[in-house]
């Protein structure tokens, strides 16, 4: 089984540069502290979009999950979109939660964490009323309940993750950049109530990290990175300080004690950034892969650690062979999340990247389905100005959310790349 921690906002900007901040309650009429952030626009362009808008996507434990919403000509306000799932990635299903239709404002899809194909939650945010909603499963989306509300606002650089590891205990990750200080807490009740777990402030040696993206191995072992968001951020320790890591910690005390995780087989360059691109992906309660960026002011290249003590220790296991672009200089045609180079790991291991390759700028995508040993280019459906999204299940099955501008679209393939099907559950019969 794969653990993966969900963002309820990963690095999605609005066109002002803002995200949104869901405070959250719980079910009853408690407040819960900290605050929940989630983003509400895609994309930081000012170019009004046009035509059905696809994303977010969701990769699960047997299910995928789409968003799409169907725009009207001049309708300046997009309606709350439909929630699509497919169990075998060739039919679709609209599971959208009714609680999101019949709200008097729009609703938008935000995120989902998933135990199985039956139970999960999803969280939606409305941006006028500043209202968050996250709803439960237990049925794969024919039925949803409830389970929390609350306001939203405005924050730069805020955002939260969320993960489940039972019907029961999950836990919520949530930074407040400008503060900046970073919560975390956790549920045994399936999301009903929450309750603070551990806070950044005040700061000791041990405290969780400010600013920090959090994943769980467990219910005791977590792993918090720094800067997964956009770019490469701090430098790789030099020779005197080869303890402490490019911003990942970890904790063994059930996220109530955080130390330095040691990073090694990385080689020292001169002007080189080493940053996590994302939370590490736990195949098991030990084993986990993190996508890391190795830039310096001329390129980027992305490549993969891995850790078999849950976080503690991580070793680099491989790079892909591209060449990037540091950052696309175009990035007012880009959302925040794809102007970087970028890394996944699928369901099955495999390891994904994409980026603009240095030498002509072009976006491209490669994958290894062997751990690093050899790599191959994926045939992407058309020329972009950006690299797309990738959300792979193998390392021949991936869906791409495609971002032209404004307008977004999903693909599909399950063949490597050698064909491409626009996901249209819309107009399925």
């Amino acid at each position: 089984m794969i653990l993966v921690a969900t963002a309820l906002g990963l690095a999605a900007c609005s066109g002002s540069g803002h995200r949104r901040t869901a405070r959250a309650v719980s079910a009853t009429t408690s407040t819960l502290k900290p605050p929940v952030s989630i983003p509400i626009a895609p994309t930081t362009t000012t170019e009004a979009p046009t035509g059905d808008q696809a994303g977010p996507v969701y990769i699960g434990p047997g299910l995928g999950l789409v968003d799409i919403t169907r725009l009207s000509p001049g309708v300046a306000t997009p309606p709350t979109g439909h929630l699509f799932r497919t169990l075998d990635y060739r039919s679709w299903t609209d599971v959208t939660p009714p609680q999101a239709l019949a709200s008097a404002d729009p609703q938008y899809f935000m995120q989902a964490s998933f135990l199985d194909a039956q139970r999960g939650w999803v969280a939606y945010g409305d941006p006028d009323r500043l209202i968050l909603s996250i709803y439960r499963t237990t049925d794969g989306g024919l039925h949803w309940q409830t389970m929390a509300s609350g306001t939203v606002g405005d924050h730069a650089g805020d955002s939260t993750t969320i993960q489940f590891l039972s019907p029961s205990l999950g836990f919520m990750n949530t930074i407040e950049a400008t503060a900046p200080r970073s919560f975390l807490s956790v549920t045994h009740d399936g999301g009903a109530s929450w309750q603070p777990l551990a806070d950044s402030n005040p700061p000791t040696s041990q405290s969780l990290p400010i600013n920090g993206d959090v994943a769980f191995a467990d219910a005791l072992h977590g792993v918090s990175v720094l800067g997964s968001q956009v770019g490469c951020g701090q430098p790789y320790p030099s020779a005197g300080d080869p303890a402490r890591g490019p911003g990942v910690f970890f904790s063994s005390e059930g996220a109530t004690l955080w130390s330095p995780a040691v990073i090694a087989g990385v080689p020292v360059v001169a002007g080189q950034e080493l940053c996590a691109l994302a939370v590490p992906t736990f195949t098991s309660p030990s084993i986990g892969v993190m996508p890391v960026g190795l830039a310096t002011a001329s390129e980027s290249r992305v490549g993969f650690l891995t850790t078999h003590d849950s976080g503690a220790h991580f070793v680099l296991s491989g790079e892909a062979p591209a060449v990037f672009e540091p950052v696309r200089t175009t990035i007012q045609a880009c959302s925040e999340r794809t102007a970087y180079p970028a890394g996944w790991v699928g369901r099955d291991g495999s390891w994904w990247v994409t980026g603009n390759q240095l030498s002509d700028g072009a976006a491209v995508v490669e994958v290894s389905g062997d751990g690093g040993l050899s790599w191959r280019a994926v045939r992407l459906p058309g020329p972009a100005p950006c690299p797309p999204l990738v959300y792979p299940r193998t390392s021949s099955a991936a869906l791409l959310q495609v971002q032209d501008g404004p307008n977004s679209e999903v693909l599909i393939t399950n063949n490597g790349g050698t064909s491409w099907t626009k996901v249209d559950p819309l107009s399925q019969p």
